[in-house]
C-alpha cells in the first residue's frame, strides 16, 4: 500500500513590520543626540550663559578648636560678632561649682580668645541654654532658662560693658517648664525673646517683645 506523501507547507521569511524599523530608528537617533549633549573636558562654561551658569565648588578646610576645658561639662553654645569686630561665644559651664552658670569669652581671630567671664554672677540657681546678643546702642543682653524659681523659667540680664550683669529679670511664671529662648533685636529697637514651653498642655513656641528690653 503507498503511502500518500504529505506536502511541505512553504517556509514564510519573516520580515520587520514598518513599525518595529521605526521604532530602532527612533532609538538610535535618541543614543546619538544623548552622546551630542555631553560637553568634552574644553566645553565646560561654553554653554548658553557662559560661566555664570557655571557651578564653582571650592573646598571648605575645616578645623576644629577646642575652646572649654571643662572639668564637668560644657555645653550649650551662643555666638554673635560684636560692634568692635570680636568674636563672642557664651555657653554654660558649673565650672567646679555645685550649680551650672553662665559665661562668655570673645576673639578677633579665632584662635585666641579672652579668659571667660561670668554672666551669672551672685545669681543662684542652675542656669542653661543662654541666648546672647549686642543691641544697637552696643549693649549687652543675655537671657536663658534657670531653676532659681523652682521650675523652668526664662530669666533675662544687661550689661552696658558685657563685664557688669544686671541683676536676673524673670521673664516668665508659668508653673511648668519654659526654656531654650532665643534673642533677636530687630531694627526699629524692639528686643524680641522666643521660647518653647508647655504652658499651653503642648510643647509650643510663645513670644515675648519690649520697645526697651526692661517691659
Amino acid at each position: 500500500m503507498a503511502i500518500p506523501m504529505q506536502k511541505r507547507a512553504p517556509t514564510k521569511t519573516l520580515k520587520p513590520k514598518r513599525h518595529a524599523l521605526a521604532f530602532f530608528l527612533i532609538l538610535g537617533l535618541l543614543a546619538f543626540a544623548c552622546e551630542e549633549s555631553q560637553p568634552n573636558d574644553g566645553d565646560a562654561g561654553d554653554s548658553a550663559g557662559g560661566e555664570e551658569n557655571a557651578v564653582q565648588v571650592q573646598e571648605i578646610q575645616i578645623e576644629a578648636k577646642q575652646l572649654t576645658f571643662s572639668d564637668s561639662g560644657a555645653e550649650d553654645p551662643s555666638i554673635f560678632q560684636g560692634q568692635d569686630g570680636y568674636i563672642y561665644i557664651a555657653w554654660m559651664d558649673r565650672a567646679g561649682q555645685n550649680e551650672a552658670h553662665l559665661w562668655y569669652a570673645k576673639s578677633l581671630d579665632g584662635q585666641s580668645w579672652s579668659d571667660p567671664v561670668q554672666i551669672t554672677q551672685n545669681m543662684p540657681g542652675d542656669h542653661f541654654y543662654v541666648t546672647f546678643l549686642q543691641a544697637a546702642d552696643g549693649s549687652f543682653y543675655a537671657a536663658w532658662f534657670s531653676t532659681r524659681s523652682g521650675n523652668f523659667d526664662i530669666w533675662l540680664s544687661h550689661s552696658n560693658d558685657g563685664l557688669n550683669w544686671s541683676a536676673m529679670q524673670q521673664m516668665t511664671t508659668f508653673s511648668g517648664w519654659d526654656w531654650a529662648p532665643a534673642l533677636l533685636q530687630t531694627t526699629d529697637g524692639t528686643l524680641w525673646l522666643a521660647y518653647s514651653s508647655d504652658s499651653s498642655g503642648n510643647r509650643d513656641i510663645w513670644m515675648l517683645y519690649s520697645g526697651d528690653g526692661t517691659n
